[in-house]
């Protein structure tokens, strides 16, 4: 009668029958478990019956059409590469080699392969993804400790694990076609290596890792000690799975080669590369965006963010944007849509708000800065726009209230899959706060950025200049002082900066699809040559 209240300490402090309440407690867990793991095998052993009976099935009918699954333990609308990897497996493999030799007649759409794309529901995948024909999401419930209750974390831990193990052999299993291939995204790998492992072993499928970061360096941030306990069996765990790909991508060179030193793993470098939508903003979309960004904040209305004259303006209906006034843009008599000359810089940084990013640096650089240039005639207003959910934002909005700027402000705001591009083909310049747990990853949002055309100022770290060439297509900085700097040299005389010029014509990313086909496709898919793709 007690079993559901035994979870919330002291609820019996003192008293003998505790000692009793657990073992009972730890025998349903090992007799829940055992049935579970049984129930496993069972299900394991017929899924093996079915798709060999498929397989055979198939032979004789059509040859069939790859299917790879492509898995992230996280929320699929805020994991950008694993959405640009199904994007491209639908879209971009050219299937002929397929037929050939085969009496079978090649369908009219002979592009793409079959994608299931697993992960958390949260925010919406991009627009191209959620209408494609030949991409199926499926969604995994995420497991959250129970309200109201309170579970010490030396049972909660082990619970979630085993939860997420049930949920994602389930999904893997049995609501999922057998693919030829399992794509998945660490960190996380606890547990997805070992689950995804287990389940190709099962359905006879390829794994390959996409190596984002490690996991037991973001858990040494969070517990704040690289020889932490945790940590040092994350580190075993992450090292023995390691073994488990078929196939290995990575983000960076120096990651490719601290994987082959320290674990015995052979990467394919695939840097990540903004996707065709990220691109300068034309005249007609910026003004449409900013009047419609310009209206103040109503409730129910996130895409209003009050980014007008009236953040400068003591009297803010007065000065909000109108469909001939918006904050960058006017449009003329003649209905043509022209930059205003008198148009504040924009700047922009993206952010999970978590502890790898001090926003502090920045809000300290904007406060220097403003002090410096408050009489400055040559220094324009400035708007720093910062887009991003996560657990530090009220706090930082808090410190953010409490300063007092002149010709500088600070807006925060979050922008669906639409409008993200779209703001930062707006933007003067980008800001990068990221700082890598492993010193081996590299920040995507930098590489949105130089998508859309805009040089960045990101802080440094190891293996930041795979990306940013300081004094090419950026700078880099180390203190708020130092980035303080950088902002008042790029864009004194704004909107004519000759060194902001310079930068932003340095800027010439490649595009994602080029560069997928080339590094990743013969990881992935080794038997469809590169030949094969368009």
């Amino acid at each position: 009668s007690n079993f559901g209240l035994s979870l919330t300490p002291g609820l019996h402090r003192g008293q003998p029958r505790v000692p009793a309440m657990w073992e009972e407690v730890l025998d349903y867990c090992i007799f829940i478990s055992c049935c579970s793991v049984g129930l496993v095998i069972l299900v394991a052993l017929l899924i093996v019956i079915y798709d060999r009976i498929d397989a055979l099935l198939r032979l004789e009918s059509t040859p069939p059409r790859p299917r790879v699954t492509v898995l992230v333990l996280g929320d699929l609308g805020r994991s950008p590469r694993m959405q640009y990897h199904a994007l491209s497996l639908a879209s971009d493999v050219n299937l002929d080699c397929l037929w050939t030799g085969s009496t079978v007649p090649k369908p009219d759409d002979d592009k793409g392969v079959d994608v299931d794309l697993i992960g958390y529901a949260g925010e919406p995948c991009i627009r191209q993804l959620r209408d494609h024909p030949r991409v199926t999401v499926r969604t995994v419930p995420a497991i959250a400790r129970p309200a109201g209750v309170s579970i010490p974390f030396v049972v909660w831990a082990p619970l979630k694990v085993f939860l997420q193990v049930m949920v994602l052999l389930w999904t893997l299993l049995v609501a999922t076609p057998r693919p030829d291939t399992v794509l998945l995204q660490t960190p996380p790998a606890i547990p997805t290596l070992a689950v995804a492992w287990l389940a190709a072993l099962v359905r006879g499928s390829r794994v390959v890792v996409d190596w984002h970061n490690f996991g037991y360096t973001i858990l040494a941030m969070n517990v704040g000690s690289i020889s932490h306990w945790m940590v040092r069996l994350a580190k075993i765990y992450e090292s023995i799975f390691s073994q488990a790909g078929h196939g290995n991508l990575c983000v960076t060179h120096a990651m490719r080669d601290w994987l082959r030193v320290h674990w015995g793993v052979y990467a394919s470098v695939l840097h990540d590369q903004p996707p065709a939508f990220f691109r300068r903003t034309s005249l007609e979309e910026m003004h449409e965006l900013f009047v419609r960004l310009g209206q103040d904040p109503q409730p129910g209305q996130p895409d209003r963010a009050g980014l007008s004259e009236a953040l400068w303006s003591d009297a803010p209906s007065a000065s909000s944007s109108t469909p001939v006034k918006a904050l960058l843009t006017a449009r003329g008599a003649d209905s043509v849509v022209r930059m205003r000359p008198d148009r504040p810089a924009l700047i922009v940084s993206s952010t999970s708000w978590t502890e790898d990013e001090d926003f502090r640096v920045l809000l300290g650089a904007l406060a220097e800065l403003d002090a410096r240039v408050r009489s400055d005639s040559r220094f324009p207003r400035l708007l720093c726009v910062v887009t991003g959910k996560g657990p530090q934002r009220a706090m930082y909005e808090a410190k953010m209230e409490k300063m007092r700027l002149e010709k500088v402000r600070i807006k925060t705001m979050w922008l669906d899959a639409a409008d993200y591009p779209k703001l930062l083909g707006c933007c003067d310049l980008g800001v990068s706060l990221h700082s890598s747990s492993s010193g081996l990853d590299l920040p995507m949002k930098i590489l949105d950025m130089f998508g859309a055309g805009m040089p960045v100022c990101a802080l440094g770290f190891e293996c930041l200049d795979e990306l940013v060439q300081d004094g090419r297509n950026g700078l880099v900085f180390e203190s708020s002082r130092q980035l303080a700097d950088q902002l008042q040299q790029l864009l004194t005389g704004f909107p004519d900066s000759r060194r902001l010029a310079e930068l932003r014509s340095n800027v010439k990313p490649g595009r994602w699809s080029d560069n997928w086909v080339q590094h990743a496709l013969p990881v992935i898919l080794p038997d469809l040559s590169p030949d094969h793709v368009d």
